[in-house]
C-alpha cells in the first residue's frame, strides 16, 4: 500500500504547512478586508504569505524530537545485542581454544570425541542463546517504533483538533462580515465527524497490547526448552497502526474541504472589496 511507504514524519510535515498556510491567508485576508476604506487608485497589493505560528512550529519540533528519539533508542538497542552476541562468542571461541589445548598425543579416542560432543553442545547453546537474543530484540524495536508512532498520532491529532477550532473561528469572522457560511459549516460538521473518528481509532493503537512471542516447536533428538525457540511477531506498528493513519487522512481532508469552502467565500469577499475600492 503507497500510504505505507510514505514517512509519517513527512505526511505531518506537509500537512502542518500546508493547512496552517491556508488558515493564516485566509484569516489575514478577512482582516484585511475588514479595514478596507472606498479610495481610489491603485487596489492594495496582496499581503505576504504568514510564516509559521509558534504553535505549529512547536508541533513540528515534537515530530522531529520524537522522530530522533526512535532513531536513538533502536540504534541503542541494535549495539547492546551485537556487543553481547558478539562478547559471548568470543569468550566461546577462547574456551574452545583453551580446552583443545589440553589435547595432547597421550590423549585417547575417547577424550577426543568428549571434546568434540563438548565443542558441538557449546556451539548449538550459542546459537540458541543467539535466536532468543535476536528476537527479543525485535520486540524491543517494535515496542520503541509503536510508541514513537502513537506519540505522532497522537501530536497529528491534536494539531487538526487545534486547527478545528482556529477555522471555526475564521468562519464567525466571515458571518460577522455577512457572508453565508451554510455550506461551509455543513463541511465542518462533517470534518468534526472524521475528526472523532480518528480519535478512536487512535486511542485503540495506543491500547493494543504488544505482540506476545509465539511458541514454535522444534523437532530434535533431545529435549529441548520451548521458551528459547519462541518467535516474535515482527508484524510493523505502522501495519497495526493502518486504521488510525487512514483516520487522520480522511479527517485531514475534511478540512481541507472546508478550507477550499471557506477560501472560495474569501475570495468572493476580496472581489466584493474590491469592486468597492474602484468606484
Amino acid at each position: 500500500m503507497k500510504l505505507h511507504k510514505i514517512s509519517i514524519g513527512v505526511l505531518c510535515f506537509v500537512f502542518a504547512l500546508a493547512f496552517s498556510v491556508s488558515i493564516a491567508q485566509a484569516e489575514t485576508t478577512v482582516n484585511a478586508n475588514a479595514d478596507v476604506q472606498v479610495t481610489t487608485g491603485n487596489v492594495k497589493p496582496k499581503p505576504p504569505l504568514p510564516p509559521l505560528r509558534s504553535g505549529d512550529k512547536k508541533v513540528l519540533d515534537i515530530r522531529k524530537d520524537t522522530r530522533d528519539e526512535r532513531k536513538k533508542e533502536v540504534q541503542d538497542i541494535r549495539t547492546d545485542v551485537k556487543g553481547q552476541l558478539q562478547g559471548d562468542k568470543a569468550k566461546m571461541n577462547s574456551d574452545i581454544k583453551a580446552m583443545k589445548g589440553t589435547l595432547n598425543d597421550s590423549s585417547t579416542p575417547q577424550q577426543r570425541m568428549d571434546l568434540r560432543l563438548t565443542v558441538e553442545e557449546m556451539r548449538q547453546n550459542f546459537k540458541g542463546e543467539r535466536q532468543t537474543a535476536l528476537k527479543t530484540m525485535k520486540q524491543d524495536i517494535f515496542k520503541v517504533r509503536k510508541t514513537a508512532l502513537g506519540k505522532q498520532l497522537t501530536t497529528t491529532l491534536e494539531n487538526l483538533t487545534t486547527n478545528r477550532t482556529r477555522i471555526d473561528a475564521l468562519l464567525t469572522k466571515l458571518e460577522g462580515a455577512g457572508k453565508d457560511t451554510t455550506t461551509a459549516r455543513a463541511s465542518l460538521v462533517l470534518a468534526d465527524a472524521k475528526l472523532a473518528a480518528a480519535k478512536v481509532a487512535v486511542d485503540a493503537f495506543i491500547a493494543l497490547p504488544d505482540p506476545a512471542p509465539t511458541k514454535t516447536t522444534t523437532t530434535t533428538t533431545t529435549t529441548t526448552d520451548t521458551s528459547a525457540s519462541a518467535s516474535v511477531d515482527v508484524t510493523k506498528p505502522r501495519l497495526q497502526g493502518d486504521a488510525a493513519i487512514k483516520a487522520l487522512k480522511e479527517a485531514r481532508d475534511a478540512f481541507f474541504a472546508t478550507i477550499k469552502l471557506a477560501v472560495i467565500i474569501k475570495t468572493e469577499m476580496k472581489t466584493d472589496s474590491n469592486a468597492t475600492v474602484t468606484k
